[in-house]
């Protein structure tokens, strides 16, 4: 457990305290108690008599100060900066020692009690402050762990104290020294416990003060507080009373202590009197007791349920009452056995377990009044706490000696009747907080059977009515929410639930509000009423504004009924988001897992909005923390591409990797290629980045793979952009090395690439068939962290943009990124590694070829088919015929070819088909689905987010839900675990659902930047995320829709003209006669005006614009600045080069 920053110096301090304290008490009762034996030698009836008065007496002693001098401690650590008073305890440590061992030495009965008063009195000033200044050194989110670390150290010094009483025992040093070889002379030996005790101390006060000047300096929380006296101390419990939600955890804790002060009491005449134990004995069986306590503590933060605070003390008290009763039960049959045979054993698992329950009462307890406590009554507070538990002990105290002594009651049959009394009151209370200990109770089942990490569980607020929405993956939803949020919540809960026989009666039982879509309106009206009245009287409401638990997994529309609660109530809505129950027995998943324990389940809930938050704007906060966990699950993933795929393929080794024209490889192989290939390339160690000329397939997935296990960076070189842009991303990257095929470099024209270069026909016969054998025995036997080392943050791929906007750069994309954009991928569009196969024919040096089209199967475990020429749609259907494809990547300008030279026979096996890199026309996607029988989605990436962000979905329908996940004109939603929202263009400002802006796309897989171009990296985040540079809005329900680029608006006459606005509008016209393109050249007039360039338009070019009526009147081109072209300029991917469009228009 790791400590809270500031609250070392404060464990030792108190740790030191405890030591002296239960050190003191140890050794002076057991001298207390040898007194009585000694003076009542063989009337054994009056020796315990008289030993539990002695004990009784001193406990008395010790715990009056608590009483008298509560309300001068409490107010005095309000008034002072509390490290004060733990310092000055631990310095009135040392006269306090002092004292005590000169009782010790004399056998002074009267300076025995004198050093418990003076014990006491220190005590008192220190208790409270031991406790209130724990939440100003540990974060709230943290107190839980702080006083279980605080207890656990507590009561771990406790045992080291009682341990270290056994320095006065004579007979344990004698055995001490024997074993060490000492033989000491006679005189020692009756004076070396003194000397014993007396340099433990000091020891123990030395390295006290030294704690307590390692406390951090806090500033007095009250000031102006004024001293109380001693005969304050009805007012102080009266005014502790009043403060809500203090005076109930206060008498439990008292009663804590009681227990804690009668066990103490009668723990060690019961080790004496019945099992005949000396002091060593009796620490062993105090030992069973104080380790039982520290395991009870240091488990607390794990089973305590802060919306159901009663449950864990309440079983912790019912726990510690009745091992306490068996204690005693235990005892009092021994005493019919002889002394010889009597195991104190039993006794000792019994006190353990009444320690485990002793410390599930008192941690949570604690936890409790400090959160409930005002910082500036905080010390007052638990000085009146301490009040309450002192005159628990006091009577604990004075009850065990009433009944050892007037009702002749032995030491094991008063543990017995209090530990019968103290189960049968938490009997009690357990029925007076029946509901919250059923909900403890199911709190607790939850977390048994998941592992739930809740992040942000302080913005719920603590007090007052508010509104919680959350995402809704499974049936278990409202149970994990239940069990995992700060306070009580009440739930809508689906109507034809709240009805069912047994689990109905729980859901009412538990006070939900019952809620059904199909109500009538007048009911539909009262569940939204009852919410709000709920809301209203302060209450945390629950709903799951989705209506309906997910059919895809993904995070559907929110309804409105949110806003009429928050608003009507006037509460803050709170949003949380859920993860980790999709897909498990309890989903709607079409494939769900088989059960299992501990499930990764992760809940974050995020900062309250205002009352008059709308359903969107409460949807798009709900997937901002859907980023928050994405970005923290890929922060912590340690995988490098390498290992990612090496693991993929253990799990299908004879599946095939990857499928091209030429053949298959299968993963096993590949991987064993891949490695054997590594030391065949000879790098040097500054060959850190290498170029590749490959086209997508086998050849091109064998050297990746190898340059990410041998630590490489890969940049899959542009051979399209030219001789000249090819040497400059050479001298960019600094790439020294090209790896390439002398086939590949016949068929694009043979270019001349710069550096070394290594033909792949070359590397292959030097394969040799050992060196295979060996790789691939190292495959299946050896784990993927063996194999492919390297770190996540590393630079994995530079993607040199396609420069249809100005210059390439340099994209830098690390392991963990584009890992990151795969798994966003497979998730949003519910790919499996078993079913699916990948159909690509995008080159590898376009970032949707080499990523979702290469590296997304590689990671995964899916087969990948490669076509190396994407208008080649001929050999593309053989090779999605032969591959059984089901899911294609690919433009819309590749895709329009398919539908001419594709058989629908080809493509039969295919789900569905994700275009991006330019507009989807509509007529496309009918086309497509007409001819093939499967969907053409259009989706949304950028190079900079490792590509793919958004993108159209098929809709769902099971279970008699349907679930709309493609929208005309937009490109779908965002991607699980990825943002996209509009910002003003100019402040960068957020701006609310439905608002036309800026883009700005918030995504694990963001890229580590510009290529040696910080000017460029800066630029492009903002707002936390990427600035696409694209304008357009995302409606209410997440669906994007992109309506051109910012660098695609001219500014003529002042205002802002959409380019791709006017050439939609033309394109529509002119249908599939030609292509239009339309660009902005400089015009002294007027700014910048309108160029169309079409490739054969033969109709009237009056009557083409004259079909601009729609539009202003600014928008449309003058007929003069129309002009025919032979082609519209392209690139290598089929993208349209805007640069070269807009050069073409300047030329005239």
């Amino acid at each position: 457990m790791s400590t809270p920053v500031g609250l070392t110096g404060h464990l030792i301090a108190c740790a030191v305290g405890a030591a002296l304290d239960n050190l003191y008490r140890m050794v002076v009762v057991t001298a207390l108690v040898s007194v009585a034996y000694r003076a009542h030698a063989g009337d054994s009836k009056a020796a315990d008599a008289a030993a539990s008065g002695y004990s009784s007496l001193a406990m008395i002693l010790f715990t009056l100060p608590f009483i008298v001098l509560a309300p001068l401690a409490g107010s005095l650590g309000d008034r002072l900066p509390k490290q004060l008073i733990v310092r000055a305890a631990r310095i009135a440590d040392v006269p306090i020692c002092a004292l005590a061992i000169v009782g010790f030495a004399t056998g002074s009965v009267p300076l025995l009690f004198s050093s418990f008063v003076a014990l006491g009195i220190a005590s008192a000033f220190f208790a409270p402050v031991k406790l209130a200044i724990v939440p100003e050194l540990a974060t709230p989110g943290r107190l839980a762990r702080a006083n279980a670390a605080l207890a656990a150290v507590t009561v771990a010094s406790i045992l080291v104290g009682s341990c270290l009483s056994a320095v006065t025992d004579a007979e344990a040093l004698a055995w001490l020294a024997r074993s060490l070889g000492f033989a000491w002379p006679e005189a020692w030996v009756a004076r070396a416990p003194i000397w014993a005790l007396s340099l433990l101390s000091g020891a123990l006060c030395v390295l006290g003060i030294v704690g307590a000047f390692r406390v951090p300096a806090v500033r007095a929380q009250s000031p102006g507080t004024r001293l109380a006296m001693p005969w304050a101390v009805t007012t102080q419990v009266s005014s502790m009373a009043r403060t809500r939600g203090i005076i109930a955890p206060a008498i439990a804790l008292a009663g804590f202590w009681a227990l804690g002060g009668a066990a103490v009491v009668g723990l060690i005449p019961l080790a004496k009197g019945v099992y005949g134990l000396a002091q060593a004995g009796t620490v062993q069986l105090f030992l069973a007791l104080v380790v039982g306590v520290i395991v009870g503590s240091v488990a607390t933060p794990r089973w305590m349920a802060k919306a159901f605070p009663a449950g864990l003390p309440i079983v912790g008290a019912a726990l510690a009452g009745f091992a306490l009763a068996c204690v005693g039960w235990h005892a009092e049959t021994a005493t019919a056995l002889p002394i010889a045979e009597r195991s104190q054993v039993p006794a000792a698992v019994w006190l353990f377990l009444c320690g485990v329950g002793a410390g599930l009462w008192e941690v949570p307890l604690t936890i409790i009044l400090q959160e409930r406590s005002p910082a500036e009554k905080r010390n007052q507070i638990m000085a009146g706490v301490s009040v309450l538990g002192s005159f628990g002990t006091f009577f604990a105290a004075g009850a065990y000696w009433l009944l050892a002594n007037g009702a002749d009651r032995s030491p094991a049959q008063v543990f017995v009747i209090l530990g019968l009394g103290t189960l049968a009151l938490a009997v009690g209370f357990a029925l007076w907080y029946r509901l919250q200990l059923a909900a403890w109770l199911m709190a607790s089942i939850v977390t048994r059977i998941w592992r739930v990490r809740v992040i942000g569980a302080e913005h719920v607020p603590s007090e007052g009515g508010c509104l919680v929405i959350c995402n809704h993956l499974s049936f278990a939803d409202g149970v994990v929410l239940g069990s995992s949020l700060p306070r009580p919540g009440r739930f809508l809960v689906y109507r034809r639930y709240v009805e069912m026989p047994v689990i109905g009666f729980l859901l009412r039982a538990a006070g939900v509000i019952p809620v059904a879509g199909e109500d009538k309106r007048r009911a539909l009206l009262a569940s939204i009423d009852a919410a709000v009245e709920s809301a209203k009287s302060g209450q945390c409401v629950v709903i799951f504004p989705e209506g309906k638990i997910t059919r895809s997994g993904q995070t559907d529309s929110f309804r409105s009924g949110l806003e009429r609660i928050a608003g009507r109530a006037q509460v803050p809505v709170v949003p949380a988001y859920l993860h980790g129950l999709w897909g498990s027995p309890l989903s709607r998943a079409p494939r769900r897992d088989l059960p299992r324990l501990w499930r990764r389940l992760e809940l974050r809930i995020g900062p309250p909005l205002p009352s008059t938050t709308t359903a969107g704007q409460a949807r798009n906060h709900v997937m901002h923390l859907s980023f928050d966990h994405a970005h923290e699950r890929a922060r912590r993933d340690r995988r490098t591409l390498a290992s990612a795929f090496i693991a993929a393929a253990k799990r299908r080794p004879f599946a095939n990797a990857v499928q091209d024209a030429g053949g298959a490889i299968a993963n096993w192989k590949l991987a064993a290629v891949a490695r054997s290939l590594v030391p065949l390339l000879e790098l040097t160690h500054d060959d850190r980045t290498i170029g590749i000329v490959l086209p997508p397939g086998r050849g091109g997935a064998i050297v990746n793979v190898a340059l990410a296990l041998a630590r490489r960076t890969a940049v899959n070189l542009n051979h399209t952009a030219g001789p000249a842009q090819v040497t400059r991303m050479c001298e960019l990257a600094r790439i020294r090395t090209i790896v390439t095929s002398r086939l590949y470099l016949r068929r694009i024209g043979e270019p001349d690439l710069p550096g070394r270069i290594i033909l792949v026909e070359d590397l292959l016969p030097r394969l040799g068939t050992l060196t295979l054998m060996r790789h691939a025995l190292a495959f299946f036997t050896m784990p993927a962290r063996w194999l492919a080392r390297g770190h996540g943050d590393d630079t994995a791929a530079i993607v040199f943009s396609s420069g249809s906007t100005g210059d390439p750069k340099g994209v830098e994309l690390t392991h963990r990124q584009i890992l990151a954009n795969c798994a966003s991928v497979a998730d949003g569009l519910d790919l499996h590694r078993s079913q699916d196969v990948i159909l690509s024919p995008l080159p590898l040096f376009h970032s949707f070829g080499l990523i979702p089209g290469m590296w997304l199967g590689l990671a995964t475990g899916m087969t990948v088919a490669s076509q190396p020429d994407p208008s080649d749609a001929k050999a593309l259907g053989e090779l999605a015929q032969s591959a059984r494809a089901t899911f294609l990547i690919s433009t819309p300008t590749f895709a329009r070819g398919y539908l001419r030279r594709v058989e629908p026979e080809q493509f039969k096996t295919l789900r569905f088909a994700v275009v991006g890199a330019e507009r989807c026309p509509a007529d496309l996607r009918k086309q497509f689905k007409e001819r093939f029988g499967s969907e053409l989605l259009e989706g949304y990436g950028c190079t900079e987010l490792a590509p793919t962000v958004a993108t159209n979905l098929i809709d769902v329908h099971r279970d008699g839900e349907r679930e709309v996940r493609a929208r005309d004109g937009s490109v779908g939603r965002a991607l699980p675990g990825q943002q996209v929202f509009a910002v003003d263009p100019v402040t960068h400002e957020p701006l609310p659902p439905g608002s036309e802006g800026l883009l700005v796309v918030r995504s694990p897989s963001r890229m580590k930047g510009y290529l040696d171009r910080p000017d460029l990296t800066a630029k492009a985040f903002v707002a936390g995320g990427y600035n696409t540079g694209d304008i357009g809005r995302v409606d209410e329900d997440g669906f994007i829709f992109i309506t051109g680029r910012l660098a695609r608006f001219a500014k003529i006459g002042g205002e802002m003209v959409p380019l791709d606005n006017v050439e939609t509008a033309l394109q529509t016209v002119v249908g599939d006669i030609c292509e239009i393109a339309v660009a902005a050249i400089p015009d002294e007039s007027r700014g910048e005006r309108l160029i169309v360039l079409h490739t054969g338009y033969t109709g009237s070019i009056e009557d083409l614009l004259a079909s601009l009526d729609g539009l202003p009147a600014l928008w449309r081109p003058k007929p003069r600045d129309v002009r025919p072209v032979e082609a519209i300029p392209k690139l290598g991917t089929g993208k349209r080069d805007l640069a070269g469009i807009t050069a073409l228009a300047v030329r005239g």
